[in-house]
């Protein structure tokens, strides 16, 4: 009661409203939030960057972002293709100079991001400055522009398909300018092995590239759609029964014993010899029937002396101990066997 009556009137009236209580609130309400939902920028962001102080510091937009899957510079592709395909990110994005900058950043990587790093702090001040600076420093990485004529050098390979071929010309004449489009067809043709097709593209001249591919579609479609019905329509394979091991031998081991018999009756008593070297014999195979064996006639005294000397023979490294020679007097084939004893 005595701390009451020292309070005044409007001590009093606080009290027992709770406006005091409110108040406190609200003030510590005010420190909690002092900025920290407001978009933070480092104190020494300006000196570092390599932006000028207008860029670094300028207010980036919410929710700015690439789109999903943007490639990465890494400093080996062409850098005007990285440039075209950046611009149109920054044109969808309607975003202003100083974010186009900043983006740009994001999408180096590798050696194109050491090489930003490596730049002196405030010296870039526009889009176009660092645009120029990144094309002048991979300048060496850019397409060069190869010859219209070189068009003519795309041809189809060898087992390579008609949609393989198409696919492959269509990429590689992109990187070839100012190719008049009636050269980009007739060196398509020209360039294609498949003679069907060509007769049914020079009934009717492509009137445009376009057309071009069209009908080369509808060709492949049409080939593949009766390559099917041929297969639906063969009649399945039959299964050839297993065939049987050949049984162990020779051919003359394995008949029977009667064949063997008649085979032996009919079967002359020497059989021709021939040289074991190249090429055709140079001795004829029509010889008049003897009635004696050559080694029989060989046996003769009189008949020996009348023959001349042979030349000798080079026995070969299959030689067997009994192909020996009488006539030749060496090994390397029988005296029956002689084709030179037969011709004297």
């Amino acid at each position: 009661m005595t701390a009451l009556r020292r309070m005044t009137s409007e001590e009093r009236e606080d009290l027992i409203t709770g406006k005091k209580q409110k108040g406190k609130e609200k003030e510590k309400e005010n420190q909690d939030g002092d900025g920290l939902d407001q978009p933070y920028l480092p104190r020494d962001l300006a000196e570092i960057s390599k932006f000028t102080r207008r860029i670094a510091e300028a207010p980036m937009p919410s929710k700015t972002k690439l789109p999903p899957n943007f490639d990465r510079y890494d400093e080996t592709r062409d850098p005007e293709d990285h440039l075209h395909a950046f611009r149109g990110a920054g044109q969808l994005g309607r975003w202003p100079m100083p974010v186009w900058c900043h983006m740009f950043v994001q999408t180096l990587t590798e050696g194109a991001r050491l090489w930003f790093d490596s730049l002196p702090p405030g010296g870039i001040d526009s889009y176009e400055e660092l645009s120029e600076k990144f094309l002048r420093n991979f300048g060496q990485q850019r397409k060069v522009d190869k010859n219209p004529n070189e068009i003519l050098h795309i041809r189809q390979r060898d087992n390579e398909r008609i949609d393989q071929y198409m696919e492959r010309f269509v990429k590689e004449s992109m990187n070839i300018k100012d190719v008049p489009e009636v050269m980009k067809i007739s060196s398509f043709i020209n360039g294609l092995k498949h003679a069907q097709l060509c007769e049914k593209l020079g009934e009717k001249f492509p009137h445009s590239f376009d057309n071009l591919m069209d009908r080369v579609r509808a060709f492949v479609r049409g080939k593949y759609t009766v390559s099917k019905a041929k297969e639906m329509d063969t009649p399945p394979r039959r299964l050839t029964p297993t065939a049987k091991p050949p049984e162990k031998g020779t051919p003359y081991s394995r008949k029977p014993a009667f064949d063997r018999m008649l085979h032996d009756r009919t079967r002359p008593l020497y059989s021709p010899y021939r040289p074991r070297g190249r090429g055709s014999s140079p001795y004829s195979d029509s010889f008049t029937s003897l009635t004696k064996t050559p080694s029989e006639i060989l046996a003769t005294e009189r008949v020996k002396s009348s023959f001349p000397r042979p030349p000798p023979i080079k026995p070969g490294p299959k030689a067997q101990p009994n192909e020996y020679c009488d006539f030749h007097k060496g090994f390397g084939h029988k005296t029956d066997d002689c084709m030179y004893l037969k011709e004297k």
